[in-house]
């Protein structure tokens, strides 16, 4: 069994693949050719599937699924707790910003507002899952560590958004 060239993944470094082959024949017209690119330049080969990640590995990976599952968990969990506050509640008003909370002699610390400034958490909780989905998805054709950090900085802005919105939530 011997080698000829063919149009394969595997690269030598001269720019031809290889594969097995059974006639005596072909190895001398092998040797004559390899022998030519002894003198010929020497050709870089790239193999995509290993230096570059695919988007098919994507959903594949598992601290990409991990961070993508605590994620949609808490944005799930902060909006299920905010419509089930607001639906507990009979009053119209609510208190949507708190500005100077620390001070208690403050003078109009308190913004009251309607239902749509609370509700306004949930369409954050939802652009910030759909925002970090994407900008990995495409990041991760770039570098898997990015997009894992880009996965990995949106649990606390959703971990935030339920503080503040419970805090809101609570001094009503």
């Amino acid at each position: 069994m011997s080698l000829v060239p063919t149009p394969i993944n595997f690269c030598d470094g001269n720019g031809i693949s290889f594969a097995r082959i059974k006639s005596r024949r072909r190895i001398r017209v092998l040797a004559r050719k390899v022998s030519n690119l002894a003198k010929a330049p020497r050709v870089q080969c790239y193999n995509i599937t290993n230096n570059m990640a695919t988007p098919k590995k994507y959903f594949h990976d598992h601290l990409v699924m991990l961070l993508l599952s605590v994620d949609i968990f808490l944005a799930i969990g902060g909006s299920l707790f905010i419509l089930l506050s607001l639906g507990s509640s009979n009053s119209s008003s609510y208190i949507v910003q708190c500005r100077d909370c620390s001070n208690t002699a403050a003078v109009n610390k308190f913004t009251n507002g309607s239902m749509s400034g609370l509700l306004a958490f949930i369409v954050f909780a939802a652009l910030v899952v759909a925002s970090q989905l994407v900008l990995s998805y495409r990041a991760y054709k770039i570098h898997r560590q990015l997009a894992i950090t880009i996965l990995a900085l949106g649990v606390p802005l959703l971990v935030i958004m339920i503080i503040v919105s419970n805090a809101l939530l609570m001094l009503r």
